[in-house]
């Protein structure tokens, strides 16, 4: 009979059972513990219903009929037999666990029919925690009140020099300082050249005679010498009036536009403390005659220019025509002027003036030119019309000896620029245009002195309208 080996169950199955059971323990443990806790609980509600708390006392005879109240209390007196040792045992889970049980058990204490819980007494102080890491900075504070001034402390070191500033401005004159004493006498110094000596004056005239023609000028120089300085006058023999200031300068003596009158002796004295002295100059004015020419108008009288004569002994003056002799019976003379009568064309020619002395003669001629008024030979319309936007010729034109100048000009106005001209001595006018209405002047010149005049009276219209002489003529 063959006996059957036995097997026995492997190590991991046996472990793994044990684990099972073990599981199954704790976890039973744990539904006891659940269930007595809700025990506890439930009892603590009922007490609470029953006995309200009112105070703190009845609040301890409560929690003395707390299931567990007895055994908590032999447990702490235990706990104090050995509370050095169970001090140093406790660590961070039992704290936990103790928060985590009074976290759940007050709310159901505190929370029934509204009652509030009594805060209880503060616990003693838990031990220091680690130091926290270093919080930021502050903002700044205010700063303070300015506390008083310090000591001055010892001057420190001496800077370099710096910039020169910008000069300042000069300040005032200081008041004057007192009087030094006097310094050393000097080194004599070298002779100097004599002084000039004094003298009375010396008078030099230049020239001591001047002969000018009537109309130009005269220049006489005066030198002076002398010590101390003379002073120099210029006067007229024979006469009490003096010469202008304004010709005499520095001894110089100018005399503008010489006339006859001015002939005669004149003289330059020098004064100075010592003494005067003089000397005299003669000044002779030839004579003179406008040279013309002298226009008339034929039938008028004509006096030629006056001829000035000067001279000593006095001149006698003597009138004469070139090629011929005035007419006597149609002339007056008084020495130094002539006058024509009726003065014809004939008369036309040059006239001398002839100054005759012992010393001898100087002769002067002027030009005596007879002319006519001119005659017109064609006059323009007293009244004429000219259409605007056409073309207006004023004729004009005349006679004379000589032949007379023609030209044309407009009252108050110049004529129309741009669209005038002079052709022939007609005037024409261009493009006639409403303010070219005036009066037209035509002047004929002879000799650039004599003129005569003739009037156009200028009207402007539109085309196709009836003329205000046309108009007159109907009426």
């Amino acid at each position: 009979m063959t006996s059957k080996k036995q097997s026995f169950p492997s190590f991991p199955s046996i472990i793994s059972v044990v684990s099972i059971v073990f599981y199954c323990a704790g976890f039973l443990r744990v539904e006891f513990q659940l269930s007595e806790h809700k025990e506890r609980i439930n009892a603590l509600e009922q007490a609470t219903e029953t006995q309200p708390l009112t105070s703190g006392l009845k609040f301890t005879g409560a929690a003395r009929n707390y299931p567990d109240f007895y055994e908590r209390r032999r447990q702490r007196r235990s706990d104090n037999s050995d509370k050095n040792a169970t001090k140093l045992e406790i660590g961070a889970d039992a704290m936990i666990k103790l928060r985590q049980f009074l976290s759940e058990l007050k709310p159901q204490l505190c929370q029934s029919k509204g009652d509030a819980c009594t805060a209880g007494p503060p616990g003693p102080p838990g031990p220091h925690g680690p130091r926290g890491q270093k919080g930021d900075r502050g903002r700044k504070g205010k700063n303070g009140n300015k506390g008083d001034q310090g000591i001055m402390g010892p001057p420190g070191r001496s800077g370099k020099q710096g910039i020169a500033g910008l000069q300042g401005s000069q300040g005032e004159i200081g008041p004057k300082g007192q009087k030094g004493n006097m310094g050393l006498p000097g080194m004599t110094g070298a002779k100097g050249e004599p002084g000039e000596s004094i003298s009375t004056p010396q008078v030099t005239v230049s020239p001591a005679k001047l002969t000018v023609n009537e109309g130009q000028s005269a220049l006489f120089q005066c030198s002076v010498t002398g010590n101390p300085e003379p002073a120099v006058v210029w006067s007229r023999v024979n006469s009490h009036s003096g010469l202008s200031q304004p010709a005499v300068s520095r001894g110089l003596w100018r005399l503008r536009n010489v006339k006859g009158s001015d002939a005669g002796i004149y003289r330059c004295s020098a004064t100075n403390i010592l003494g005067n002295a003089h000397q005299d100059t003669q000044l002779v004015v030839n004579v003179s005659i406008h040279p013309g020419p002298l226009y008339a108008i034929e039938g008028s009288n004509v006096t030629l220019p006056t001829c000035h004569v000067t001279g000593h002994p006095a001149p006698v003056i003597r009138w004469s025509k070139s090629f011929a002799q005035p007419r006597q019976g149609r002339v007056k003379s008084n020495n130094s002027a002539m006058t024509l009568l009726d003065v014809r064309k004939s008369d036309s020619a040059e006239y001398f003036c002839t100054a005759t002395n012992m010393l001898g003669k100087v002769v002067q001629k002027t030009l005596l030119v007879v002319v006519s008024l001119p005659q017109f030979t064609v006059k323009p319309p007293s009244k004429i019309v000219g259409y605007i936007g056409a073309n207006l010729t004023l004729n004009c034109s005349a006679a004379g000896d000589p032949q007379p100048v023609i030209s044309w000009k407009r009252q108050g106005s110049q004529l129309p620029v741009g669209r005038s001209q002079q052709i022939d001595g007609a005037l024409v006018i261009r493009d006639v245009q409403k303010e070219d209405a005036g009066i037209y002047i035509c002047v004929a010149t002879s000799a650039g002195v004599f003129d005569t005049e003739t009037v156009a009276n200028v009207g402007t219209q539109a085309k196709g309208e009836l003329s205000l002489v046309f108009k007159s003529c109907i009426i």
